[in-house]
């Protein structure tokens, strides 16, 4: 009787252990970005022949008229084009130098030194262009996502502000707003803000991302909404399909989670928490071990150092008194990382 309690509480601990590692993995879902980034300059993919045709011809117009200080700040944007942050930065200072009440080469001075990871330099830089446009908006968000890099939510929620004060119906600002919120912990004012960045942009992708995870932590059903929404609008996003998929996993929607694993598998074949979290449901919820220990393997495949997908398919084979395999399995999880108790507690009960 005493043996059989120990193998019942064994089981209940593996099930929430094995509940709390896919939250641990997925938690209420994956974020789109640590960050949210205000238009920044991109490197570009044009052609390395269009873009040497383009150096090119003003190059010759600087050497025809050095002291043409656009003509700097346009060849800066062609460097930038290609990820030629220095030669960018020295033309900026050289156009500064020509002319440095334009507001936008302080600005584009800030991108660039914010591109190479120089963020306290490039919070000066768009100082410097606020004080030659105090209405450059772009210039005052990129000051609020300085800000929320610090961790300082009140200092980046009243640079917000006073963005919306000139443009009201700048969508990423109440969207960034939203994460600081977020971030702060204050969810209430997190969802309102996003709620108005998607009534102000429709097709704001990432604020019904935030919204969904937002609702899911409150185990909300319209996270399933937003979730929705967001596929509206990018309808391959494996982001969004694995977030519903959880949400619904955790839910026990488990036919609705098992298509959005499907469908994600369908757009990347090798996305391996969509394998494993299918092998989960069909381990769990659906104790159908032969076909979970399908999907576990085609995680392992994937991701080759996915020690909870070892010890996963190793319990399969542990319930199908498969104790060969089983053990095989908790060995190959436990040399992955020796401090993984469940496939300790699994290698014991097998050996």
């Amino acid at each position: 009787m005493e043996l059989y309690y120990f193998c019942v509480m064994i089981r209940i601990l593996s099930i929430v252990l094995l509940c709390a590692l896919v939250i641990a993995g997925c938690g209420n879902g994956e974020d789109s970005t640590n960050v949210p980034a205000t238009d920044t300059l991109q490197v570009d993919t044009a052609s390395v022949d269009d873009l040497s045709v383009q150096l090119d011809a003003i190059n010759k117009r600087i050497l025809d008229d050095p002291n043409n200080s656009n003509f700097h700040h346009e060849r800066a944007t062609l460097h930038i084009k290609v990820a030629n942050f220095p030669a960018a930065l020295n033309d900026l200072e050289r156009a500064i130098a020509i002319d440095s009440t334009v507001a936008a080469y302080h600005y584009t001075k800030g991108e660039v030194l914010y591109l190479m990871g120089k963020t306290k330099d490039a919070k000066v830089a768009f100082e410097k262009c606020l004080q030659y446009d105090e209405e450059h908006v772009q210039a005052i968000m990129k000051i609020a996502e300085y800000y929320l890099i610090l961790r300082r939510y009140e200092e980046c929620v009243d640079k917000i502000n006073e963005a919306l004060k000139i443009d009201e119906f700048l969508a990423n600002a109440y969207y960034m707003k939203g994460w600081a919120y977020k971030e702060a912990g204050d969810t209430a004012l997190a969802v309102s803000s996003l709620y108005t960045a998607v009534e102000t942009d429709p097709d704001y992708y990432e604020a019904y991302v935030q919204l969904g995870i937002l609702h899911a932590a409150h185990h909300n059903v319209l996270a399933i909404d937003f979730y929705n929404s967001a596929l509206s609008i990018r309808p391959q996003s494996t982001e969004a399909l694995y977030n519903k998929g959880v949400f619904c996993q955790e839910h026990e929607m488990i036919d609705m989670a098992l298509q959005c694993y499907d469908q994600i598998i369908l757009i990347n074949p090798n996305h391996p928490n969509a394998h494993y979290n299918k092998g989960f449901v069909k381990l769990e919820y659906l104790q159908d071990y032969a076909e979970a220990i399908k999907d576990f393997t085609k995680a392992i495949e994937v991701a080759p150092n996915f020690y909870q997908a070892y010890y996963n398919r190793g319990y399969c084979y542990e319930l199908m008194d498969d104790k060969r395999n089983a053990l095989s399995d908790y060995n190959s999880s436990l040399n992955l990382n020796p401090d993984f108790s469940l496939a300790a507690l699994g290698k014991g009960r097998v050996e």
